[in-house]
């Protein structure tokens, strides 16, 4: 009897055993999979966070292109009034600038400053005539 008892002990810890094995699989299975895919989800949000930047980069970029050119019109418009003559203007980065004038076959020089209103419209000042 004693004997009986043991063997039927051991085949009721070895089920034991069994089901808790299993069940660890599964578990490990599971926390696998949703493991995965929250990877997934985490690399599809940034894909889709790189296609916004690279979309606002891009309109932003339009946008600035499109104010300069603007700008740039408006002020070799006004240019044109003060100067006769001009070829072409370079802006610079801190709201100023260079025109190139072609006057009576010489070329010159002339720098000018301008500020711009939110609405984009240009008003050139400081004309001056570089040596």
């Amino acid at each position: 009897m004693n004997r009986r008892f043991v063997r039927t002990f051991e085949l009721v810890g070895l089920a034991i055993g069994i089901v808790l094995f299993l069940l660890i699989v599964r578990t490990n299975s599971e926390l696998f999979k949703d493991i995965q895919s929250y990877q997934r989800l985490l690399k599809d949000a940034q894909e889709r966070a790189d296609r916004m930047t690279e979309e606002k980069t891009r309109w932003e970029n339009t946008y600035a292109r499109t104010r300069e050119s603007w700008i740039a019109w408006q002020i070799e418009s006004k240019l044109k009034d003060i100067i006769t003559g001009v070829e072409s203007i370079e802006l610079g980065n801190n709201d100023d600038g260079i025109a190139y004038v072609q006057e009576g076959g010489v070329k010159k020089r002339y720098s000018f400053r301008f500020a711009s209103d939110r609405n984009n419209t240009a008003l050139v000042t400081d004309v001056q005539l570089l040596p």
